[in-house]
């Protein structure tokens, strides 16, 4: 069979035709022609895209999905919660209190716990106020008291009690507390001229005791109204001792001297009670040890003082603990010296306590 007979054939009229497979097979290559050179021109015109401008084959090339790098949180210490504890309040029963050794064979003890001392510094520090020119009323306001703390005001006996104290070696003994005459009115600057003019009193915590003592079931009571008890000395220097009442005023020259106050706790007003103070005849003018004690005082203080865990009570320590300084002196001061003028402050002290402490108390 000739090829032409295989590819062609003729109809009834003689014409001759492709064969159908022919024209598939036709048609099959046309379409593969048209993609050859479709993929071709393509292929051409990137290629001129890539040599002709530079540019990052992101633009040209398809892009593949990429994993992207997430940074976590930054760790961060954060400190686990705590709970504060809330400092608990002083205990102002003092049947809380533990009285402990200060120093060794001594009577008088330390209180524990230390915040007690904080009420007592109150009160020292307004019975430091009224011996640097304030009135005794001034100065407790100034102290935030609503009742002046002076056992005067509410004691059967305005110039002294006695009373059953612990001395520091002896033991319980009856003593004679003194006090300070009373006016509201009163004004006093006790003060020493050298270097400067400055108040002139310090107090050092001695000890304090209790005034019942139990021995197994029996217990002693001493008959006050102040449970726990605490002695301080009480130095004054060389020095001057100006008084003002009512536009009077005296001068009068003191040497140095050294007293034991005490200072009561009074639960009815939980608060720290001025009982008054005592004399020590081996330290008064005259006696053989008398100028030995006053060369050694200042180391005196400062040995006590450390052994109860704080500090001498003077006027510097009053302006930095309370901001509060010296009340103005009088002018001209210095010439007060006239002693008539004595006269008028006892019988001053003596009305008003018949007119008003005798009668109220």
């Amino acid at each position: 069979m000739k090829i032409k007979d295989t590819l062609t054939y003729s109809d009834l009229g003689g014409r001759r035709h492709l064969r159908r497979y022919v024209v598939v097979t036709i048609i099959i290559l046309v379409f593969i022609l048209g993609a050859y050179g479709l993929a071709h021109l393509q292929r051409a015109k990137t290629r001129a895209e890539i040599l002709g401008t530079p540019l990052p084959l992101s633009n040209v090339l398809p892009s593949e999905p990429t994993e992207t790098n997430t940074p976590l949180p930054a760790l961060t210490n954060t400190p686990a919660p705590t709970n504060t504890p809330t400092p608990e309040p002083c205990p102002a029963d003092p049947d809380a209190w533990i009285l402990v050794d200060a120093l060794d064979d001594y009577n008088l003890k330390r209180i524990k716990p230390a915040c007690v001392y904080e009420e007592l510094e109150r009160t020292v520090a307004w019975h430091l106020l009224s011996y640097m020119g304030y009135t005794e009323p001034e100065a407790a306001e100034m102290m935030g008291f609503e009742e002046i703390p002076d056992w005067i005001l509410f004691s059967d006996d305005r110039a002294a009690e006695t009373v059953t104290g612990m001395t520091n070696t002896g033991g319980p003994m009856e003593m004679e507390l003194r006090r300070r005459a009373y006016h509201p009115e009163y004004r006093n600057w006790d003060i020493q001229e050298v270097p400067s003019i400055s108040a002139n009193m310090t107090y050092t915590l001695n000890g304090c005791y209790r005034t019942q003592i139990a021995s197994g079931e029996q217990v002693e009571d001493w008959g006050m109204d102040f449970p726990v008890v605490c002695v301080l000395s009480f130095d004054k220097d060389d020095g001057v001792l100006v008084h003002e009442l009512d536009g009077h005023r005296f001068v009068q020259n003191i040497g140095w001297e050294r007293s034991f106050v005490q200072f009561g706790y009074y639960p009815v007003r939980d608060q720290w009670i001025h009982m008054g103070y005592h004399l020590d005849s081996t330290i008064l003018p005259g006696h053989e040890a008398y100028e030995t004690l006053q060369e050694s005082a200042q180391a005196d203080r400062d040995f006590m003082a450390e052994a109860h865990g704080l500090i001498p009570w003077d006027a510097a320590w009053l302006e930095a603990a309370y901001g509060y300084s010296m009340y103005p002196l009088p002018d001209a001061w210095q010439s007060y010296t006239s002693e008539s003028e004595i006269d008028f402050f006892v019988k001053s002290f003596d009305a008003y306590y018949e007119e008003h402490l005798k009668e109220e108390y």
